[in-house]
């Protein structure tokens, strides 16, 4: 028997403090096959990207870990678990107010050295290095791994906030606005048409004119307010799994990459990217307050005022 009698504070990586108590490890006990910690992230932690040679198993105490790898995101809550394999490209997240408490347990131990961490992203407002013709030289903040954690996630919330009745799915505002199922139909057309397509052109032929496009035109001509919703959403998930995997295949993008288009001037490979991400975020909004607007509508003659903005 052995009585470990205090842990070992280990260093964490992230944008916020947290705290690692490692009761079995390598800093602790001199373990290499096994280390024990107890994590305590606060609210809107988040670690870079990392994919270790350990298995992991984390359980969590309270509060709730987000857990994102390249197949999307999980939300892990009080006395619950996750196991992730070694290899696995992950992301532990503590998003929601208050943090999360949980014990982490890895096999073999934890090391900086098999952790296997991205390189760290850059501070928000971090200045960019000038290129020779006046653009960005250096790869965006946000990394590959990381856009495609973004878009895993936001797909995952694009298809909770669209699986709506059809009724629901098809109610207009207003006659010149868009419904939920426009609006998938929307992101179905711009991930195989514009942003994959553009963005592949650009980083492997970029002298190739780019097809052309008409997202707006495309509303009425395409009837996408007649589609059929689960088909529309299916459509979508599925175009952004070969989107994911696109990015999976992706070897040292060069993001600098540029060419003219009006009337947004020469645009970078790193501009689609980020503006990619930028639009899921934008329908995402969208979304949302289709969703508002049609239970206020539904809720007459009694207000919504009370719930505030």
């Amino acid at each position: 028997m052995r009585s470990i009698p205090a842990p070992s504070v280990i260093t964490a990586a992230g944008n916020k403090p947290k705290l690692i108590e490692e009761f079995v490890g390598r800093a602790t006990t001199g373990t290499a096959a096994v280390s024990i910690a107890r994590m305590k992230s606060p609210a809107g932690w988040m670690e870079p990207g990392q994919r270790p040679d350990f298995d992991e198993y984390t359980v969590v105490l309270s509060g709730m870990l987000r857990v994102t790898t390249r197949e999307g995101a999980l939300d892990v809550g009080a006395g619950q678990a996750v196991h992730t394999s070694p290899g696995e490209w992950v992301q532990y997240s503590t998003p929601e107010p208050g943090g999360a408490e949980y014990v982490a347990v890895c096999l073999p131990a934890f090391s900086p050295d098999n952790v296997h961490r991205d390189a760290p992203v850059a501070a928000p407002g971090a200045a960019a290095q000038a290129a020779p013709g006046g653009g960005p030289s250096r790869a965006p903040a946000i990394g590959t791994e990381e856009a495609m954690a973004l878009l895993a996630r936001n797909a995952e919330i694009v298809a909770r906030l669209a699986a709506c009745p059809e009724e629901q799915a098809r109610w207009r505002p207003a006659p010149d606005r868009w419904s939920v199922l426009e609006v998938v139909n929307h992101l179905l057309d711009e991930e195989r048409e514009d942003f994959r397509l553009r963005l592949d052109l650009l980083l492997h032929d970029p002298s190739r004119e780019w097809p052309k496009i008409d997202p707006q035109a495309w509303v009425t001509q395409r009837g996408y307010n007649e589609c059929d919703p689960a088909e529309s959403l299916a459509g979508f998930l599925a175009e952004r799994r070969a989107s994911l995997q696109w990015f999976a295949d992706l070897r040292a993008p060069d993001w600098s990459l540029s060419r003219s288009h009006p009337p947004f001037g020469d645009i970078h490979a790193g501009d689609l990217l980020v503006a990619w991400l930028r639009h899921d975020l934008v329908h995402i909004r969208q979304l949302v307050n289709l969703l508002a607007e049609h239970e206020k509508a539904r809720g007459l003659p009694y207000r919504t005022d009370y719930a505030g903005a």
